[in-house]
């Protein structure tokens, strides 16, 4: 319902991306993951156009649900995200809406389910695909090109909390097939306290900024 309010507020989002939100390479192979865009069409409702008092909030920033998170990651180093825009924000995918695949910049990624359409919409993920030592750019190019032995499909219901290492699994949304849409809630966070992303990655990702990233970078937006 409170997405519903808050229509006018939503990010469009409609661009083709890698899996790493990163700029093409043309001295790599056609077949390279970086080379291989996927088209990206959905909108987000972000922290900053959130009230303080809002549920999604006060989950967001309770501590035991920190400690929770904490708990299944199996680290201590484990904080919430500072950015205004990435922090907290609702995905909406509608009819024909595709979250192509792509890998998160935080560590550990949590999703909570809350509008599952009732045709497509799946979320589907290859878990821990890469490390911070080896890209595995081979089984990265082989799931984008339909390989699925590496994939696994979960049909979340409405209220569940899905956590899963977003740096590392590649993982997707695909296309939502009917009138319903699908809404899920991300929460992010970081290895660091008082971690935000780079502009540059923020603007590509939502499609604006916040003027706090100006305050960090030291440098507006064109």
């Amino acid at each position: 319902a409170e997405v519903e309010d808050k229509r006018d507020k939503l990010d469009r989002v409609c661009s083709e991306d890698n899996v790493y939100f990163s700029e093409d390479d043309p001295k790599l192979p056609e077949t390279h993951p970086v080379r291989i865009r996927h088209l990206h069409q959905h909108s987000w409702l972000c922290r900053d156009r959130i009230e303080a008092d809002s549920p999604m909030v006060r989950l967001f920033e309770s501590d035991a649900l920190l400690e929770f998170v904490r708990a299944l990651a199996g680290t201590r180093e484990l904080y919430r995200h500072n950015d205004p825009i990435v922090s907290l924000s609702v995905n909406v995918q509608a009819k024909d809406d595709v979250f192509a695949w792509h890998f998160d910049s935080t560590e550990v990624s949590i999703t909570l389910l809350l509008q599952r359409p009732s045709s497509g919409g799946k979320f589907e993920f290859a878990p821990s695909l890469r490390s911070d030592d080896d890209p595995n750019y081979e089984t990265v190019s082989a799931v984008l090109r339909g390989q699925r032995d590496k994939v696994v499909v979960l049909d979340a219901q409405p209220g569940d909390l899905v956590v899963f290492p977003g740096r590392y699994s590649l993982h997707r949304v695909t296309s939502v097939d009917c009138a319903e849409e699908r809404m899920s809630l991300v929460l992010g966070y970081a290895s660091k306290p008082n971690q935000m992303l780079a502009k540059e990655d923020v603007l590509r990702a939502f499609g604006r900024v916040h003027p706090l990233h100006d305050v960090v970078t030291g440098r507006p937006t064109q």
